[in-house]
């Protein structure tokens, strides 16, 4: 293969996934104020989203507390400390 061919087969692949010529045209907002609301909204809905998971977590964490109390309510006396011993004073 020579080095024509080479070159030649990379402009056809880059050709293939359109990243052959000329600069493509922007696309989403082009003014800096659209693009930092933009961007303030992708980051709160990352932070919502984290919040949505640790909610749901604690909420897995009670229902399946509340499952095993609902089975046995006793259950969880076995689970918890026990109270402290009264010291004796002098």
């Amino acid at each position: 293969m020579t080095v024509g061919d080479v070159r030649a087969a990379a402009v056809h692949v880059l050709k293939a996934v359109s990243r052959y010529g000329g600069i493509a045209a922007p696309t989403g907002p082009t003014d800096p104020q659209t693009s930092a609301l933009v961007q303030q909204l992708a980051e709160d809905d990352r932070q919502h989203a984290a919040e949505d998971t640790e909610i749901t977590r604690e909420r897995k964490h009670c229902d399946r507390m509340l499952r095993s109390l609902d089975a046995d309510p006793l259950a969880m006396l076995a689970v918890l400390p026990a109270p402290p011993r009264p010291t004796k004073r002098r």
